[in-house]
């Protein structure tokens, strides 16, 4: 069996702020990413002005409003994932 490159899975190309490590060993389908200091830094970078945007955003509701809609948002998310993993048959 051909090995690919590290960095390259299905053929498709890891983003340069991506380390490919080991791949699992229990399914050859599976493979670990780690992220580069680079990659670190960026993350570091998106979730502050995230935090801003939601502060300026969220600036005319006291805190248990806030806190509240933070918590529907999050469930909503979660259902939308949930859905995106195991559409409803019923939409076919």
């Amino acid at each position: 069996m051909k090995e690919s490159s590290p960095a390259k899975t299905s053929g498709l190309q890891a983003p340069t702020n991506w380390s490919p490590a080991d791949p699992t060993p229990a399914t050859a389908a599976q493979r670990q990413v780690l992220l580069t200091d680079t990659g670190r830094t960026r993350l570091d970078e998106v979730r502050q002005n995230l935090a801003a945007a939601e502060a300026r955003l969220l600036t005319d509701l006291h805190d248990h409003d806030a806190r509240q809609l933070r918590t529907l948002l999050a469930r909503v998310a979660q259902t939308a994932q949930r859905e995106s993993l195991a559409p409803d048959e019923s939409d076919c």
